[in-house]
């Protein structure tokens, strides 16, 4: 059996962290020798990395071009204790480590550069870095849709790669809430989204397009759950369009999925993600849910189940809710389609999925220490 570990850069509230923290879960269940590297000590997560049981290291590297070098040699020797190591976090200097340690480099890509992402210092010499480290570096790479290597494929040179879609642990118990969350709430018809409040999450669409639904069907209300740098102007929009007192807004929460439970339609209008694991956990509720068709990953996988349920803009989102509103046997009568789809991203396949990778790097490694 071979040791892998895991290196993402921290435990905070993120599709990554979750994603890095059930899968180590589900490996770790399947008796594979697995380690996780936090490059910084700080997240809402930390507490869960540290229960699951699983051997955590710390580094506390601030960015990209930190240059504190004990820090990496501090590294260099972990990495040196693993037979192969699975990058979800990019990052130029610890390349240069990462290649020194000989070690099996898988990376798997999470992100993209697109609307609304803040453009960071160095990113164009950050992308000639990427690129070095695509092609010379790693051994192989993983993508989480189709659409996250479309967008990298102008600097994807001959490096063996897949595409593993995100999975969900459905053994956790926020995947089935037992129960809806009992909101005070006088309507039969919910819209709602739950994310991050940032730019390319793009709530301010989903607003504007509630407006006008709402002028033809009043009795609808739109549920808001999560926080960020958004929310302010989000609340401040709502007041203009003269809709605040049928938007709720309710904060970060933690009982994320049974909020979702309380939706009859979700949306979730971003664009340029990579995947979108949110509507794999919505359509496990058996929910309608839709995107825009600039969405990325996210329309990559509503696609695969309802293209009807990805609109070009927001006329046709409203279009398409008032088509829920007057056909709730199409809500009703879906749903158990919706949780089967859903259900295929399962996180004990992509475990399974990247124990492939591992083993087929280890053999290679073996034959080209044989010759």
């Amino acid at each position: 059996m071979f040791k892998v570990l895991h290196i993402i850069g921290s435990a905070h509230f993120g599709g990554v962290e979750k994603l890095v923290y059930d899968l180590s879960k589900a490996q770790h269940k399947k008796h594979v020798d697995v380690g996780i590297l936090l490059l910084k000590q700080e997240g809402e997560f930390l507490d869960r990395f540290l229960k699951t049981g699983i051997p955590c290291y710390f580094s506390n590297i601030k960015s990209g071009f930190d240059f504190s070098f004990g820090k990496y040699i501090k590294i260099y020797k972990i990495l040196k204790e693993y037979d192969i190591v699975n990058v979800h976090s990019f990052n130029p200097i610890l390349s240069f480590f990462l290649m020194l340690s000989k070690t099996k480099i898988v990376y798997t890509v999470h992100s993209v550069r697109g609307f609304g992402r803040v453009k960071k210092r160095f990113e164009s010499l950050k992308l000639a870095f990427h690129k070095v480290f695509f092609n010379r570096i790693v051994h192989f790479i993983t993508f989480n849709s189709n659409y996250s290597k479309g967008y990298w494929s102008d600097i994807l040179g001959n490096t063996p790669n897949k595409v593993i879609y995100n999975g969900i642990d459905f053994c956790s118990e926020n995947s089935h809430p037992n129960e809806t969350i009992k909101l005070d709430i006088e309507s039969n018809f919910i819209i709602g989204t739950s994310c991050r409040f940032i730019k390319w999450k793009r709530v301010d669409k989903l607003i504007r397009a509630f407006k006008k639904f709402q002028e033809k069907r009043p009795e609808a209300r739109l549920l808001l759950v999560g926080d960020g740098p958004e929310r302010k102007f989000l609340e401040k929009l709502a007041q203009d369009l003269g809709i605040e007192e049928h938007v709720i807004f309710t904060g970060f929460r933690d009982d994320v999925r049974a909020y979702q439970s309380s939706m009859d339609v979700c949306v979730f209008p971003s664009t340029t993600e990579t995947f979108g694991l949110v509507a794999i956990e919505t359509l496990l509720l058996g929910k309608p849910t839709v995107v825009f068709q600039d969405g990325g990953g996210i329309t990559e996988i509503i696609s695969g189940i309802s293209k009807e349920d990805v609109v070009t803009d927001e006329n046709e989102l409203v279009q398409r809710l008032i088509y829920y509103y007057d056909n709730n046997v199409a809500i009703t009568h879906g749903m158990e389609k919706r949780m089967n789809y859903a259900k295929e991203f399962n996180i004990e396949n992509m475990a399974e999925e990247f124990n492939v990778v591992y083993s087929q790097l280890m053999v290679n490694r073996k034959n080209h220490i044989n010759l």
